[in-house]
């Protein structure tokens, strides 16, 4: 019987431990990869001690002392360990739960004008409400033509700028910001073609083509783009998620009410912006 609860013990304990043995071997074997199983090699050596050396004068009370044993290495396993296959089961439930109840709302969007009163990107706006406060990064996704035409990443709308949203979340390390339960928040953002460059401290535009272009979408291939660039209707989609690799995130899409055409973005920039490089960090 002892025999039995070492061994069921042990699976309990490798399973436990493989979420972190997988991060400790990612990168291949290395010195970081015996840190990471220092906690599975001391949980076993724990449990193999317990059953080497206890004595208490009766197998049944041997057998029910080292079952206790067991089960607290795994209980402790699972309080301390910073991965393991039922605590990451259990946030990643909460989790999506989380997710799955942001409310986003009101969205729209408009042209967004330079001091001048020049088109050069997208105005986006909604409102967000969570059912629990937590970590979340709320952000719409590029535009895409509704025509089904594919735009070449130098012309895309697909980099936010001037990101606002009151009351503020608080920003975390990872890209993800706290909302709090209870609260509306409303976001205003701008969605600029590639070629625009924006800096968060000064608060100005610039202009920066080379830096978009590539082998396949080269300067002349630009300039041709930009000549026979049409107003189109775009569509994208606000997406919520968390902060756990394992929850799928929730998408609210959106039709812009109007067309925009590039080739107005791009005309003020070539009359209005600096070149990126000519601007002073």
């Amino acid at each position: 019987m002892k025999k039995s609860i070492l061994t069921v013990a042990t699976l309990l304990l490798t399973v436990q431990h493989l979420y972190l043995l997988a991060f400790g071997m990612k990168e291949g074997l290395s010195v970081s990869t015996l840190l990471f199983m220092l906690p599975l090699t001391a949980a076993l050596l724990l449990l193999f001690v317990a059953h080497r050396f206890l004595r208490l004068g009766s197998q049944r009370k041997e057998e029910v002392a080292l079952a206790l044993i067991a089960v607290l290495i795994v209980v402790m396993g699972e309080v301390f360990l910073p991965v393991s296959p039922l605590k990451t089961s259990y946030v990643s439930h909460m989790t999506q739960q989380s997710v799955d109840g942001i409310v986003v709302t009101n969205i729209s969007d408009r042209v967004f004008l330079t001091a001048s009163g020049s088109p050069i990107a997208v105005e986006v706006t909604y409102r967000t409400e969570v059912q629990k406060t937590g970590a979340y990064g709320i952000y719409p996704t590029a535009f895409v033509p509704t025509d089904g035409s594919m735009e070449p990443y130098a012309v895309q709308l697909s980099t936010m700028a001037a990101l606002e949203t009151t009351p503020k979340p608080v920003s975390n390390e990872d890209g993800t910001r706290t909302y709090a339960q209870g609260t509306t928040y409303g976001t205003t953002l701008v969605m600029k073609p590639n070629f625009v460059q924006y800096d968060d401290y000064t608060g100005t535009f610039c202009i920066n083509i080379d830096a978009t272009l590539s082998a396949q979408f080269t300067r002349e291939a630009f300039d041709a783009w930009m000549e026979n660039n049409m107003p189109k209707q775009y569509r994208f989609e606000v997406t919520a998620s968390g902060n756990s690799y394992f929850t799928q995130g929730k998408s609210v899409p959106h039709t812009t009410a109007g067309t925009y055409a590039i080739r107005d973005f791009y005309n003020t920039a070539i009359s209005e912006l600096a070149p990126c490089d000519t601007i002073s960090k």
